[in-house]
């Protein structure tokens, strides 16, 4: 009974986490309305549905970081719980294109050790990590197969709202002090929602740039955690920047409605 609380709590305090999270916003002042100004509307998004997905995957991130940390197969049954509620699908198309930061950036420089680990959305391999930690309580062997049957059951499909073409997410690499750059066309009037999550080894950052130059909102913090947000007034395109500014690669999930 213990374990089984456990795991309604993390659930709950997961939710309370999740509910208080800033999503930061740097917008510029709007300017006329022709399409040569900032692609970013004032008014309140039409819709925000897809965006959801963006908000879930992050939080399950954050959760599987945790029980990573810990060791806590309590917390990774409650990441994948809220995995399960998510569709977003791997995109063949969300493909960055690398930029060095400066004449000393090094592609290939690599991992001095390996302690932090990827990130991964397959409900399967996180329940075996899981088990591993689980070994010797029935009670949570049996919930980590329940929550397996359920994974392998489970079919997917995609919420189509947001980003054109549906939420999508890809797991890329950026190599050290050098930007990723995205083209993603986002629909006017539907709020637009980016996250991007890291294996813990460098600063990362997120910038959206519109078609224009005009920088429209950034997560510059001290993390590889990084979330955005906003509306934009045309349907468009829309430069997404990742930058490590680490002195080795981080492998990231990006995620986008």
């Amino acid at each position: 009974m213990r374990n089984k609380m456990t795991l309604a709590g993390t659930i709950v305090a997961l939710g309370l986490a999740a509910s208080t999270l800033v999503i930061p916003s740097f917008a510029q002042p709007m300017p006329p309305d022709d399409s040569t100004g900032a692609n970013e509307a004032t008014d309140k998004p039409t819709s925000a549905a897809g965006a959801e997905s963006v908000m879930r995957v992050a939080s399950a991130m954050q959760l599987i970081r945790y029980a990573r940390e810990y060791e806590s197969p309590v917390a990774m049954l409650a990441a994948v719980e809220m995995m399960q509620t998510v569709r977003v699908r791997e995109s063949e198309t969300l493909e960055g294109t690398l930029e060095a930061m400066d004449s000393s950036a090094d592609p290939s420089a690599g991992k001095v050790s390996r302690d932090a680990q990827p990130p991964v959305l397959e409900a399967e391999t996180l329940l075996a990590e899981a088990r591993e930690w689980a070994a010797g309580n029935p009670e949570i062997l049996e919930m980590i197969d329940t929550a397996m049957d359920k994974a392998r059951d489970r079919p997917r499909s995609a919420v189509t709202m947001g980003a054109v073409g549906g939420p999508k997410y890809n797991i890329e690499r950026a190599p050290a002090r050098t930007a990723v750059n995205y083209d993603i066309n986002f629909e006017a009037g539907k709020l637009a929602r980016i996250a991007v999550i890291g294996d813990s080894d460098t600063d990362l950052d997120l910038i959206v740039l519109d078609q224009n130059g005009n920088r429209i909102t950034a997560d510059v913090d001290d993390s590889d955690f990084c979330i955005v947000q906003w509306t934009p007034r045309w349907t468009g395109d829309f430069r997404i920047v990742v930058v490590n500014h680490g002195s080795v690669w981080n492998e990231y999930i990006i995620v986008t409605n």
